[in-house]
């Protein structure tokens, strides 16, 4: 992709929108506080995780709030580059920062949407976003919107405006969604009742899970032929020695099988 994107300042307004430089003391400095989760945070979602350390005690001016949301930036930008191997549009680059630096680098690289992303699924990979809508095992309404916000900046509207912030400070550790999730999420979710009726996103969302399943089918086997194994594995299954067995194998599961369900 071109390395040489940075976040756009509607990037950086959807991020600020979102997360909110929070607790302001009375001496217009920012304390420590936990999010909706427990995690330890300050400024604009900063944690531990990344840049700049602090302890719950910690009182920082905006300036050094300011500067830290600059740093952690920086790196997430960085981690964006790395991971994603098609050349996007600004707009999406913006997206998906936002959405690592909420959701975390490693979930990024780990995501479904990472991997639609990088076969110009382009389509598909704004639908993942509404899946990363909880946190602590609770949809979060702040999550929800926010992803909805980032799907939608994604797929290049010019300018999206963000609801007053009802949500407090924004959980700073995003679960990943799990395929029995996969159905009840985008049903929920925003995206999936936009333009369509909970039918139609139980379909999307079964679609996107048998995707799923042949994308990790397909990895599974490039790692094989990486290893040299794939073809072992293929001439093992031309012999006739070895089809006899795997036949063997499954003549006497099905024995078994029966013999149980006759004394059941």
């Amino acid at each position: 992709m071109n390395s040489s994107l940075t976040i756009s300042a509607a990037g950086l307004s959807l991020i600020q929108s979102f997360e909110g430089c929070e607790k302001k003391t009375g001496r217009g400095r920012f304390k420590a506080y936990m999010d909706p989760v427990g995690i330890l945070t300050i400024g604009w979602g900063h944690t531990n995780a990344t840049g700049r350390q602090f302890t719950a005690d910690a009182v920082w001016t905006r300036a050094e709030c300011d500067a830290a949301l600059r740093e952690d930036l920086a790196q997430f930008e960085a981690g964006v580059r790395a991971v994603v191997k098609v050349d996007l549009a600004q707009c999406q680059f913006d997206a998906l920062v936002s959405f690592a630096y909420n959701c975390g680098l490693g979930n990024l690289k780990s995501s479904t949407l990472r991997r639609k992303l990088n076969r110009r699924d382009f389509a598909g990979a704004a639908r993942e976003f509404a899946r990363w809508n909880r946190a602590g095992g609770r949809v979060l309404a702040g999550l929800t919107r926010r992803r909805a916000a980032e799907a939608t900046l994604f797929q290049g509207a010019g300018h999206i405006e963000v609801a007053a912030r009802e949500h407090g400070p924004m959980a700073q550790q995003v679960d990943a969604p799990t395929a029995p999730g996969v159905l009840e999420t985008v049903a929920s979710s925003k995206i999936g009742k936009t333009g369509v009726g909970l039918g139609m996103a139980d379909a999307v969302a079964t679609g996107d899970a048998i995707a799923d399943a042949a994308e990790k089918a397909r990895s599974a086997k490039d790692a094989a032929e990486e290893l040299g194994l794939w073809d072992i594995a293929v001439n093992a299954a031309q012999s006739p020695r070895v089809l006899f067995g795997l036949a063997a194998l499954v003549a006497i599961g099905l024995l078994i099988y029966w013999r149980w369900r006759d004394h059941a």
